[in-house]
């Protein structure tokens, strides 16, 4: 079935179009992507902020009750003594010292050391200072819990307390701790409770989820042993002007999507896509290669059938001129009858030999060509091929030589030989001029190989298309427009057969310029004894 130029161009321009729409819909599953992934992003990332906030508001509730409860046994401890030891005040905390400061400033205070040691002035002073400085900054007499700053003896974290009903009357007093003291606190504030049950359903989910806590920016104070912390998913929650200035980190990995919410993250697309596109676009650019093909082959076959019929034509116009000339009696003498009679055979086995080639193309196609080869003695095969051949090439007044060795047995089926010679002979005499003489002869190749060789005087194969020639329905350039009758088919054939049998052809230039066509087959070493009698081709 041949397709015509316009019909090619609407099946391309179609596919076109659904490569365009199969781009454009790839884009949009991009988006669509690219937009759910966000927003899944943009929730892991509040829930990392609402995990932040939860770790500081348990933290400071937690530190709150530890500091007021350590707050009140000072006060209830007053005047402080250096035989007080802070540490007979430790509850969660381990106090670095304990201290009282007066009402008023400027009336000294009295600090203890848990090592029994003195506390500087300058210590002193430093928490005097820093105690007065938070309480008025807080506008609170009642309850302080304050400040960690850099003292001369390191960073420490001050808490106090004033007694808000007599603040003019009674001692400041309060505690200062490492800020290290403060990581029990956070240890004991469990990951699970940070994020509601309905999003954990109960499960823990302590492995994706890092807790860090520093004060300030810079020093650390509590540091969770699950979690790689370097998830891109991070809150932040600072603590209340009144506490510490600690910052409470919450990171959760990528990994906890999937039990954070339904569907987990959904991963980029974008790789599938592309390559969804280019696969595509191959299969595109596959289907125009293939419709290229098709249209050169309707085109090749369109001429295949042109030649044929031209060369179906000539013989046929032979047949019938002859046969109608014997049947009205225009026949004058006994060589006119004759003459007759030989051209009418001349005739029909070339009408012959082209059917027989039709009838292997449409075998070929469907698969159904088969061969038996046995070891057939060549020199006696060919003479009989080249006796029902010789009349084609007397008719065009061409001679064919021979060079046989009587000794070259190859394994081939007979029926295909005969078709294989017969081809390359046929090429042969349409391709040599009058009065010149066709070579064929036999001989031993290397490795046990037998070859049969057919040469012509004809103009020869240019090496650019040596190899183009074995295909079907090609013929050289400088034939198309020659008035030389082909069908494109013969060499294919021939190329076909010889394969089958495990041989191969090729051309090469011949000793008087024209071309030598190569037929190389298995040899057979049986003598010949084991050589079958060569039966009569048959056709089909």
């Amino acid at each position: 079935m041949s397709t015509s130029p316009g019909r090619n161009r609407i099946l391309i321009a179609i596919l076109g179009a659904s490569f365009l729409i199969t781009l454009f819909l790839a884009v949009q599953a991009h988006f669509a992507v690219t937009y759910h992934r966000m927003t899944a992003m943009s929730v892991l990332q509040d829930y990392a902020t609402l995990a932040a906030d939860q770790l500081r508001n348990r933290a400071q509730g937690a530190i709150a009750v530890e500091a007021n409860g350590m707050l009140g046994d000072i006060r209830g401890s007053l005047p402080l003594t250096s035989s007080q030891s802070p540490v007979h005040f430790e509850r969660t905390f381990t106090p670095e010292l304990i201290f009282s400061l007066p009402p008023q400033p400027g009336g000294g205070g009295t600090a203890v050391r848990s090592d029994s040691g003195t506390v500087s002035g300058a210590l002193l002073g430093w928490i005097d200072d820093a105690v007065r400085a938070g309480l008025a900054e807080a506008n609170s007499s009642w309850y302080f819990i304050g400040l960690g700053g850099l003292s001369p003896e390191g960073t420490l974290v001050l808490f106090a307390a004033a007694d808000g009903a007599r603040p003019a009357e009674k001692p400041i007093v309060g505690f200062a701790i490492r800020p290290s003291e403060l990581a029990p606190v956070f240890s004991k504030i469990g990951v699970s409770a940070l994020l509601p049950a309905s999003l954990t359903n109960g499960a823990r989910v302590d492995s994706g989820v890092a807790l860090r806590v520093t004060l300030g920016d810079t020093v650390p104070v509590f540091q969770s042993s699950q979690g790689s912390g370097t998830a891109g998913f991070r809150g932040v929650a600072a603590f209340a002007p009144m506490f510490p200035p600690l910052r409470a980190e919450v990171a959760i990995e990528e990994g906890m999507a999937g039990r954070l919410l339904i569907g987990g993250l959904p991963k980029s697309r974008l790789p599938l896509i592309m390559a969804l596109a280019a696969l595509t676009g191959v299969l595109l650019l596959a289907a125009v290669f293939q419709l290229r093909r098709e249209h050169d082959l309707a085109r090749r076959q369109a001429d295949f059938v042109s030649s044929v019929s031209h060369e179906l034509r000539t013989p046929l116009a032979q047949l019938r001129m002859f046969s109608e000339t014997l049947l009205l009696g225009r026949i004058r003498t006994p060589e006119e009858e004759r003459r007759s009679l030989v051209i009418l055979n001349q005739e029909s086995r070339r009408l012959s030999h082209l059917v027989e080639n039709l009838l292997h193309v449409a075998r070929s196609d469907r698969r159904e060509i088969r061969i038996t080869p046995e070891p057939v003695l060549l020199a006696p095969a060919l003479r009989d091929i080249l006796d029902g051949f010789r009349p084609l090439a007397t008719a065009r007044r061409i001679t064919i030589n021979t060079e046989f060795d009587e000794t070259s047995t190859a394994m081939v089926d007979h029926n295909a030989l005969r078709q294989m010679v017969l081809n390359l002979l046929d090429n042969a005499v349409k391709y040599s001029p009058s009065e010149s003489a066709i070579g064929v002869g036999t001989s031993q190749g290397a490795e046990g190989k037998v070859r049969i060789r057919i040469e012509d005087q004809g103009p020869g194969v240019p090496v650019a298309q040596r190899e183009r020639i074995w295909h079907r329905f090609s013929r050289l350039n400088r034939d198309i427009e020659s008035p030389i009758a082909g069908s494109g088919i013969g060499l294919a054939i021939v190329q076909e057969l010889i394969e089958a049998h495990g041989g191969r052809c090729w051309v090469e230039s011949g000793p008087s310029g024209g071309s030598r066509f190569i037929l190389e087959f298995s040899g057979h070493s049986g003598g010949t004894g084991a050589i079958p009698e060569y039966p009569t081709w048959r056709a089909g």
